[in-house]
């Protein structure tokens, strides 16, 4: 049988071949084994693929799309009409203002903290005119030998 040949609702017998993080591969006698997404193998919510089916196990899957361009299957194991699974629900969320009052109050920061980088640097005495008597690095070395500068 090709995937061609397959249509949308079939109603078919496979054999688990593989499972995923994301859904099983399911063989139903075409060339190319389709996918049952982990949101199409059972009414209610699955964490884990490999907890409902296991490779091997025969499973009853219904034929939701087929690519014959993609050579691509996709199958369910839900019952037909059955409704999608729903979301579970989630505790509602509690008020912000409530949460920030269970907190603890944060300790004061230290005056100093708050001030900018420009009164944590040391101050220096300005200066009108660069001095004449500085010597770099190369300078003292050429001093020493006993060359002396332009100036």
């Amino acid at each position: 049988t090709e995937v061609a040949q397959l249509t949308e609702g079939m109603q078919l017998e496979g054999v688990v071949t593989n499972v995923t993080n994301f859904g099983a591969f399911v063989d139903v006698g075409v060339h190319q084994d389709g996918l049952v997404h982990i949101s199409e193998l059972a009414n209610e919510f699955v964490s884990d693929p490999h907890k409902v089916v296991k490779p091997g196990q025969i499973v009853q899957v219904r034929v939701l799309t087929v690519d014959a361009e993609r050579n691509r299957v996709n199958l369910s194991m839900r019952p037909e009409g059955s409704q999608p699974p729903v979301k579970a629900q989630r505790p509602p969320r509690r008020d912000q203002q409530e949460q920030r009052e269970e907190r603890k109050p944060q300790a004061k920061r230290p005056q100093a903290a708050r001030q900018n980088d420009q009164a944590k640097k040391p101050q220096r005495p300005k200066q009108d005119k660069p001095q004449d008597n500085k010597i770099g690095g190369f300078g003292a070395l050429l001093l020493q030998a006993g060359i002396k500068g332009s100036k």
